[in-house]
């Protein structure tokens, strides 16, 4: 009878501690290279420059300086014309040193009114003829009588157009009357002259109101302070 073994397997060849190879890793792919000008990159407001040229900070400084002339000259129009309202001046005479000159002559007008009224009074005073006390207000030096004097000053006032009324006076006899009495009742003085009620009466109802006026402010320049 025929002996049939099992053959053994033949043994491993090489060191049985080392891993099977692997497969090589994929290479890397390659990095493109940097463009030659790379854009600007967008400022972020923290302290990064905005990247303005001269002749651009040139024109924002004078946009802004543009807008601040504009700005101003439109208050000083409407100042103007809130100036000009005041003193009655139109459209095309809102101009500042206009306005004050005629703001100027307004005042000096009001002021020779009420001079040539306390003359008027005064002149009545000292006896000149109602009717003559238009034309002897004109001959009185008013600015002579005043020069020197402070026109704030009422009382020093009064006293040089009085001085400058008397002298006036002696000069223009012919003007004068007989002097307004001192009261100003309804009695007659002993030479017959009529009071200054009666004066007033007489020449309104003879429609002369220049001599009403005149006698008027006579009576109230006679009216004790």
């Amino acid at each position: 009878m025929r002996d049939v073994t099992t053959p053994n397997p033949a043994p491993p060849t090489g060191d049985p501690a080392t891993p099977p190879a692997t497969d090589p890793a994929p290479a890397a792919p390659p990095v493109p290279a940097p463009p030659a000008n790379p854009p600007a990159q967008p400022s972020t407001g923290q302290g990064e420059p905005l990247g303005l040229t001269q002749a651009d900070l040139d024109r924002i400084i004078t946009t802004r300086l543009g807008q601040q002339k504009t700005q101003y000259e439109q208050q000083q129009a409407d100042f103007q014309a809130k100036l000009a309202q005041a003193f009655g001046l139109g459209p095309e005479e809102q101009d500042p040193a206009k306005a004050l000159e005629a703001a100027q002559q307004q005042a000096t007008a009001f002021q020779q009114q009420a001079q040539t009224a306390m003359v008027e009074s005064l002149a009545m005073a000292a006896g000149i003829k109602p009717d003559k006390v238009p034309l002897f207000a004109r001959l009185v030096d008013v600015p002579g009588a005043l020069n020197g004097v402070n026109p704030a000053d009422g009382t020093a006032v009064r006293t040089a157009l009085q001085s400058a009324v008397t002298a006036t006076a002696a000069l223009t006899p012919e003007f004068k009357g007989a002097a307004l009495p001192a009261s100003s009742g309804g009695d007659r003085q002993s030479g017959g002259t009529p009071s200054i009620d009666e004066q007033i009466a007489a020449a309104q109802k003879a429609g002369d109101w220049k001599t009403v006026i005149a006698l008027k402010r006579a009576k109230a320049a006679q009216q004790p302070r």
